[in-house]
């Protein structure tokens, strides 16, 4: 038995022995978590606001990230989805 800290130099019969999906968190993007986050939305909200919602999610999120990664130190390294 044995547990991994990252599996992106694993082969795919490796990945589906463990009985897992491994998706590249950079082929992944931000967006999937928005869309995720959607349903769970008071219906008011999904109605109404989502759009707006995911244009200011597109808007500021790719930046924000970007900054940080530029001008923030991290101590523990993460990827864009964590």
């Amino acid at each position: 038995m044995f547990e991994t800290d990252d599996l992106s130099e694993a082969s795919p019969a490796t990945i589906s022995r463990c009985g897992m999906v491994y998706m590249d968190p950079k082929a992944l993007g931000t967006t999937c978590f928005f869309y995720n986050f959607k349903p769970h939305l008071p219906l008011k909200l999904q109605t109404t606001f989502a759009d707006r919602l995911l244009q200011l999610y597109e808007l500021t999120i790719g930046d924000i990230l970007f900054r940080m990664r530029r001008a923030c130190l991290q101590i523990v390294q993460t990827s864009e989805n964590n």
